[in-house]
């Protein structure tokens, strides 16, 4: 387990009151399975204490805890926490991430440069696979209407987010 440890202040440097609830998939850290959940946690004097299993090495690659914070200064904010494996304490900006990663979206630079991209091009999708693609809009596509492109991928954006929401991809 890894302790966060840390001290939460307002903008005026008093230490803040509230709760913090944090949020977790089920993921694996080890042979140890850990069940999915949320629990909630107090922040007395701007104090917060917590043992949490590490994320950074955890099964499926991209585990985070989700953190509601809500502070009796009327604040309530989302943060995301990507935890080490160590037994040295951590504060809170070193667990802190920007946006939650999402692992089956990240592309693989071989995706693109195996695919014989050249400099200038982008990773875009052709109806069938992503390709590499220059700026310029391919003929087939702009023939079709925008609605079509639009209904396209917006149906294939929920096939990717109803596999990510099962552990898929």
């Amino acid at each position: 387990m890894t302790t966060l440890e840390d001290v939460i202040v307002d903008a005026d440097g008093t230490r803040a009151q509230g709760q913090v609830t944090l949020r977790w998939p089920m993921f694996m850290f080890g042979s140890l399975a850990i069940a999915q959940g949320h629990k909630t946690y107090e922040i007395e004097n701007g104090q917060i204490s917590l043992s949490l299993f590490p994320t950074v090495t955890a099964q499926p690659p991209g585990s985070y805890y989700t953190a509601t914070f809500e502070l009796s200064n009327g604040s309530v904010y989302d943060e995301y926490f990507i935890v080490p494996d160590t037994e040295v304490p951590v504060k809170l900006n070193q667990i802190r991430a920007m946006f939650p990663p999402e692992p089956g979206l990240f592309i693989n630079s071989n995706q693109i440069t195996g695919s014989n991209a050249t400099i200038g091009q982008f990773l875009g999708w052709n109806g069938n696979q992503w390709v590499p693609m220059s700026p310029a809009v391919p003929a087939a596509a702009a023939a079709r209407s925008a609605e079509d492109q639009m209904s396209q991928i917006l149906s294939r954006l929920d096939a990717i987010e109803s596999r990510l929401s099962r552990g898929g991809l």
